[in-house]
């Protein structure tokens, strides 16, 4: 549509630092700005810090023991600012 401000930085940037490669589909700032809204509109109140808690995924360390790794913080900031730009999210006045 034209309407969502897309950074120029899409086609190069990993969504987290768990994750070995660029998404392969040219659309995903699209699809996760979709469910950012609809991740919104189910929790309400989530922040930035709580998005790349819920992008985020497990690392594996090769031969150690995996763990949780968050996503990518300016990914979620980037998608939030779209969003707010489109006048779907709205910053708490409270922080």
């Amino acid at each position: 549509s034209g309407k969502l401000k897309v950074p120029e930085w899409v086609d190069t940037v990993k969504l987290a630092k768990h994750k070995e490669l660029a998404p392969y589909d040219e659309n995903w700032f699209y699809t996760r700005a979709a469910s950012t809204v609809r991740h919104l509109y189910l929790r309400g109140g989530a922040g930035v810090g709580s998005m790349t808690k819920i992008y985020g995924g497990r690392q594996r360390n090769g031969v150690m023991p995996s763990h949780f790794s968050s996503g990518s913080k300016s990914v979620a900031r980037k998608v939030m600012q779209a969003l707010e730009g489109l006048k779907m999210v709205e910053k708490d006045p409270n922080g």
